[in-house]
């Protein structure tokens, strides 16, 4: 989204599919907070793994006192999606989506047909761009990996007669770079620092993923 979007628009409609405990929802207020302070984030993530319901309750009871409007779905979004109070969607995100559905889809007859759902709801739905977020692992053959996922979705998008505009990144330290298609973040900083007494990421101390921004010209 460019300065002039932003300036233009009193809320952001985002929606995130297979979002876990939704916890983009803090980096795109603190983005607002920042850079466009007048807007108001209307966030919707559906995720139909229930085990994330206590987080994501936890992260709408904090955020109750703010103007900004976050709900959570234990739906299927292609199914239950059923739109923003006002306006389309400015923002889909897909966050570490794609590298987990290949615990789900197992072969690649079954990744493609995930793809042209996404796909066919990114057309229905007049999606204005996508905010792929996923592990750096590029992948070696077929779609073994969330980035080649993110690639094939691209081209099922721009089957459907569809310009987009592009945007390849990455943080310091990944270990491989596609092409010079590719551009580096200058730091790879995490918005919040690994608690002390959470042993589970001591191993995590900067960003370490692949980012794909879409935006979609029709």
């Amino acid at each position: 989204m460019n300065k002039d979007y932003l300036q233009g628009k009193a809320k952001l409609n985002v929606l995130s599919l297979g979002c876990g405990p939704g916890s983009e929802v803090y980096g795109f207020i603190k983005a607002l907070k920042v850079k466009a302070p007048h807007i108001v984030l209307d966030y919707q993530g559906f995720d139909m793994n229930d085990i994330w319901a206590t987080v994501q309750q936890l992260s709408m009871l904090g955020l109750s006192n703010t103007p900004h409007h976050i709900a959570f779905h234990n739906l299927n979004m292609f199914g239950g999606f059923e739109g923003f109070r006002d306006g389309g969607i400015d923002i889909l995100v897909l966050n570490y989506l794609l590298s987990d559905a290949q615990k789900f889809c197992f072969n690649d007859a079954g990744r493609l047909q995930f793809i042209d759902e996404i796909a066919q709801f990114v057309i229905d739905n007049d999606v204005k761009s996508i905010l792929f977020n996923d592990s750096c692992y590029y992948g070696r053959s077929c779609l073994d990996s969330g980035v080649k996922m993110m690639l094939k979705l691209i081209q099922a998008i721009k089957k459907k007669h569809v310009q987009v505009d592009l945007r390849f990144r990455y943080f310091p330290g990944d270990p491989y770079v596609p092409s010079d298609s590719w551009k580096g973040y200058q730091y790879g900083k995490l918005l919040f620092p690994p608690l002390a007494v959470n042993p589970h990421d001591a191993n995590i101390t900067s960003c370490k993923s692949k980012q794909i921004i879409v935006l979609i010209n029709k």
